[in-house]
């Protein structure tokens, strides 16, 4: 069971529906670029973002919210809790 006692998933778009009268027309393309994985370029653009993303997450961040990310920091290892980050 889902939350609220019902046998399947919340739906915000069928509960739109159903309050409001109006379907909505949702496109995931409109807000985000397609990716062409057949693309003869495909291939070298991941190599390198890879390789871009392994650089950054190496590099020391002095900053303790990203040093967290990069698991370079425990901040509870120094008894900074959650609000004084």
């Amino acid at each position: 069971m889902t939350s609220g006692g019902h046998s399947r998933p919340w739906d915000q778009f069928e509960t739109n529906e159903r309050i409001t009268g109006l379907k909505t027309d949702y496109d995931e393309s409109f807000y985000t670029t397609t990716i062409d994985r057949s693309a003869p370029s495909y291939r070298n653009r991941v190599a390198a973002a890879d390789k871009l993303a392994r650089e950054i997450e190496s590099t020391v961040s002095f900053n303790p919210h990203i040093a967290e990310e990069r698991g370079q920091s425990d901040a509870t290892a120094n008894g900074v809790d959650e609000e004084d980050r």
